[in-house]
C-alpha cells in the first residue's frame, strides 16, 4: 500500500491522533506562549519587534530633496553629482583621486585612448 510510506507509524488512527495532539500543542502555543515553545532561536517574538523602536525617518520637501540631487562632488575640479546622501561622487566615494581624473583625451597632454 502506497499510503503507508507516508504514514508516521503505517496505523492510520494513531497517525491522526499524533497530527491532532501536535496540531493542538501549537495552537496553544500561538494562543497563550505567543509562539515562543516552538520559536526557533533565531526568530523573534513579536515583544521584542515591539520594544525596538521604529526608525524614524527624516522626510524631506521638495525643494530640500532638489536641492540635494543639484550637489557637486567634493573633490577639486570635479564636475560630478554627489552619490547619494555622500559628499562625492561614484568615483571618489572613498575620498581620493581616481585614475580617470586629470586632463582627457581632448585637452592638451591628456592621455590617449
Amino acid at each position: 500500500m502506497v499510503a503507508s510510506d507516508t504514514m508516521l507509524t503505517g496505523i492510520v488512527e494513531i497517525d491522526i491522533l499524533i497530527f491532532f495532539v501536535g496540531l493542538m500543542a501549537w495552537i496553544i502555543d500561538r494562543a497563550f506562549f505567543d509562539g515562543k515553545l516552538f520559536a526557533s532561536p533565531d526568530e523573534e517574538s513579536s515583544e521584542d519587534q515591539e520594544a525596538r523602536p521604529a526608525k524614524v525617518r527624516k522626510k524631506d520637501g521638495p525643494s530640500e530633496r532638489q536641492r540635494k540631487q543639484l550637489e557637486k562632488c567634493a573633490m577639486e575640479h570635479c564636475n560630478s553629482l554627489s552619490f547619494r546622501n555622500s559628499e562625492y561622487c561614484w568615483k571618489h566615494k572613498d575620498g581620493e583621486g581616481h585614475e580617470t581624473d586629470g586632463p582627457g583625451w581632448w585637452e592638451e597632454r591628456g592621455a590617449p585612448l
